[in-house]
């Protein structure tokens, strides 16, 4: 472990705890309970102990941007809806290989539900959509499009004007919001989607 200047190791470890305390419950989800996104957490934190930079801020804020910013990359990607239309699809996926149908590659009801998938997983972390989820090639995936930019506009709607900002401010991507706003707007965005009958993971 790489401790910064003017730290011991115990004030270091004192400070990944914290963040794992703050993290751990707010990003698990089913198949990931707290203690593993924990351990998850502590990995991510001293992984990027080795890039901090004292002279950029407290390694706290540092390390606490980083390894939210990096479950929630983890959350989407390991979160899935167990109703894929394509078993053999969806098990080549989550093994990390092409298909070996479809001449070699995924069918199309796959990859719209894979898409749409990663869009409700997006919505969740007010990110908006993926660069590479955008690149819509087929009727399927343009469909799918269309859902998300429904979902987005009814968001936008029904927002009241402080809670707006920060949704904007969130899928700006903007790092220095209070939490207590952040958090606020998660639980206004989820109640709008559950009204509208929206199924999505747990809020982050």
């Amino acid at each position: 472990m790489q401790i910064p200047p003017n730290m011991t190791e115990a004030e270091v470890l004192d400070v990944i705890e914290d963040i794992v305390a703050k993290l751990a419950q707010k990003f698990s989800f089913p198949g990931y309970d707290p203690d593993d996104i924990a351990q998850e957490a502590r990995i991510m934190c001293l992984d990027a102990l080795a890039r901090y930079d004292p002279a950029t801020g407290p390694l706290q804020n540092f390390l606490f941007a980083h390894v939210r910013r990096r479950l929630i990359n983890f959350k989407r990607d390991h979160f899935r809806r167990s109703d894929a239309p394509c078993a053999a699809c969806y098990r080549c996926d989550q093994e990390g290989r092409r298909p070996d149908h479809y001449d070699g590659d995924f069918c199309a009801k796959y990859r719209a539900w894979r898409t749409r998938n990663n869009h409700r997983v997006n919505l969740t972390t007010a990110r908006g959509v993926d660069a590479d989820d955008t690149r819509m090639a087929t009727s399927e995936d343009a469909s799918t499009e269309v859902e998300t930019n429904e979902i987005l506009s009814l968001i936008d709607r029904s927002l009241d004007v402080e809670t707006r900002k920060t949704w904007l401010q969130m899928r700006e991507g903007m790092k220095n919001i209070p939490h207590e706003k952040r958090e606020k707007a998660e639980r206004v965005i989820r109640r709008i989607l559950e009204k509208a009958g929206v199924s999505l993971p747990d809020a982050v």
